[in-house]
Formats: C-alpha cells, structure tokens, sequence
C-alpha cells in the first residue's frame, strides 16, 4: 500500500485540548462565512422555520464589515442572532451542526493547506482550547471537525489588518 500524497495529510496539534463546553462564548464573535451565498440561502430558510426562533424578526444573515460581498450571522446586543438564551445554537438544536455555516461548525479550527499536508490549528478565543479542556486534539483525528468533508476547502482568511502607527501618530499615546 503506498503512502497518501503530503497534500492529503492531516496534521495536529499535539499538545492542545479541546472540547467543546457550550459555553457560547464563540457566538459573540464576528465569523464570517465561506462560499455564502448557498449558505446564507440555507441558514435563511431554517431560521424562518424555527418556531421560537431567538433573532426576532430579520434577515439572519448581514453584510461582512471587513469583506466586500462576505457575510456574517447578524449580531444582535453583541452575540449571534441564533444564540438563544441557554447559549445554543438555534440552527444546531433543531437542526444539527451541519446547519449551521461552516466557520460556526469548524470553530475553533483553522485549517491551513500547505504542500506537506493540512494544518490544524485552533483559536485560543475559545474557551476550551484556552483553558486546555477536553482530550488532546491529535487523539480526535476520527471526530468532528477532522472528518468532514470540505474541511480543507474553508479558506484560512487572514485576520482582518489593523492600521499601524508610528510614534506619536498611534491614538492611544495622545492621550
């Protein structure tokens, strides 16, 4: 048996945990979607189904502040639309998690392809990954989110630029 192409290896971290904690702290973060515009679609239609739906009246789905024709979940009083007051996920309750878009799904991943294989990483604004809870990342390459289809193919986005300052043009010293 030959070995898999470097392109198709996954690599982990080795040293961090995680599980998820619903806590809900992700869902007060901004996230963009990949590939919106059948998402969007998708995640419009199941909210409007949803019988206690948290978001109120409204469109679910709102223009991206750092991307031109990207798409976020509309933030409401600093947290998703979806997240309900238990702090679930709407879409994922009734729905399962793969109603919900793809950077919700995939959080805390990040996946990087580079021509030695995939790269995980994960976001130490997550709770858990922070506090270093739940089993190690490498012994969960079987479980959600390593497994899914089209993990590979969510862009890694850099992180939108900051302006930089120089000396006394930075804001904060002119105080």
């Amino acid at each position: 048996m030959s070995e898999p192409a470097a392109a198709n290896v996954l690599h982990l971290p080795p040293e961090v945990r995680h599980e998820c904690i619903r806590c809900g702290h992700s869902c007060l973060e901004f996230h963009e979607f990949p590939g919106a515009g059948e998402m969007a679609e998708s995640v419009r239609a199941r909210a409007r189904e949803l019988p206690n739906a948290p978001s109120g009246a409204g469109d679910p789905v709102a223009p991206s502040r750092f991307t031109r024709g990207g798409l976020t979940m509309r933030i409401d009083g600093g947290r998703c639309c979806m997240l309900t007051a238990d702090r679930l996920c709407a879409l994922h309750t009734a729905y399962g998690a793969e109603a919900k878009p793809s950077a919700c799904r995939l959080f805390p991943y990040r996946f990087v392809q580079t021509p030695g294989g995939l790269y995980a990483g994960l976001s130490f604004t997550c709770t858990a990954v922070l506090e270093g809870r739940g089993p190690l990342v490498a012994e969960q390459r079987e479980a959600p989110p390593c497994r899914w289809e089209g993990a590979s193919a969510v862009p890694n986005k850099p992180e939108p630029r900051r302006p930089r300052f120089r000396g006394s043009q930075n804001p904060r010293r002119s105080r």
